[in-house]
């Protein structure tokens, strides 16, 4: 499955919209899915931590505190 593929899959659970989740919003519910996004195409789906921040807008620092 592609990084666009999980996003919109996650989106979709979650009732949440897909820009929001690539902008800068900080709002709680979105940073969690974000975090969601991050762990499982780190852990699961064995992307970089550097694919992650580059398909959802964050730091790599970001992405890799959500992979632990």
């Amino acid at each position: 499955m592609s990084l666009p593929q999980l996003v919109k899959k996650v989106v979709s659970h979650l009732d949440l919209k897909t820009d929001r989740i690539i902008s800068a919003c900080r709002r709680q519910e979105i940073t969690e899915a974000r975090s969601l996004i991050s762990y499982l195409a780190i852990n699961a789906m064995g992307y970089s931590a550097s694919e992650v921040t580059r398909a959802l807008s964050i730091s790599r620092v970001s992405a890799g505190r959500s992979a632990d």
